[in-house]
């Protein structure tokens, strides 16, 4: 720093310099002190939100390994995410729509559907003296009511239904839909209360004798709109380690004797 100390106040240059010179120094040693007190409460303030954002973390964390639980409940093995298909839109997407002119469906049907998994590549012939000579395999997570069926393994995840095509070259004439388990949180006659919901009609043809509550072998025909008429089997069985269900449709109506096991008789039908 330079002063500029004109002649005539040079007998009191020296002190103004020096008295000059000391209130900065005290002005910068105050700046200083006040720097220092300043920055004991910024370091106190820093701490004081550390220990604030340590224990907010402390439940981020928390939610996190909530959501990563969900986030593996939705991903395959493969790690993509699984695609679901609610259980009345699985048996729509495989009956034969209104405008066929056939008793059979494509193959290709439902070949792109990001929520089938499929194992077979492409159709798996059978031996000639099986009922079909070729089946097409998948599994497909389920939804009944917007949610699918958990599992615990290692952690929750939803649980694969397995999905099966049943045909000739010709196309398929048969479609199986299981869930291949045994669920607490799997209803029985859970298939028709969705139809009741989606406005599905169906008429009970046949039924097994004994009509148990906790069991049942039935045929049914369905409707809905922009469909054929088709035809299913309806098997569930539910115990004390919950139910089972399994699905068979069908493209054309059943002949005499197709189920002799069952009875041709109206048995009543619980919702």
């Amino acid at each position: 720093m330079f002063f500029h100390v004109e002649p005539e106040c040079k007998p009191y240059s020296a002190f103004r310099v020096k008295h000059v010179t000391l209130t900065l120094l005290k002005i910068t040693l105050g700046c200083v002190s006040f720097g220092l007190h300043a920055s004991t409460n910024e370091v106190d303030a820093y701490e004081e939100r550390l220990a604030q954002l340590e224990a907010e973390n402390a439940q981020i964390s928390k939610r996190l390994l909530r959501l990563e639980q969900l986030v593996d409940g939705l991903n395959t093995h493969t790690g993509n995410k699984v695609e679901m298909l609610d259980l009345v839109q699985l048996v729509k997407l495989y009956s034969l729509p209104s405008h066929a002119q056939s008793n059979v469906q494509d193959w290709r049907i439902g070949a792109n559907n990001p929520a089938i998994n499929w194992q077979s590549d492409g159709i798996d012939w059978q031996d000639s003296a099986s009922e079909y000579s070729a089946v097409r395999k998948a599994e497909v997570i389920v939804t009944i009511d917007g949610k699918p069926i958990e599992v615990l393994k290692k952690r929750l995840q939803p649980h694969a239904w397995s999905l099966t095509l049943n045909g000739a070259r010709a196309g398929v004439s048969s479609v199986v839909i299981d869930a291949n388990i045994n669920s607490p949180y799997l209803e029985g006659e859970s298939l028709l209360r969705q139809f009741d919901k989606a406005g599905v009609d169906y008429t009970l043809l046949q039924c097994d004798e004994l009509n148990a509550a906790t069991f049942a072998d039935r045929v049914y025909r369905y409707q809905a709109k922009a469909l054929k008429t088709g035809w299913m089997r309806y098997e569930y069985s539910c115990g004390s380690g919950g139910c089972s269900q399994r699905i068979e449709l069908l493209y054309q109506k059943p002949k005499d004797g197709d189920f002799a096991e069952l009875s041709s008789v109206a048995c009543p039908k619980s919702k």
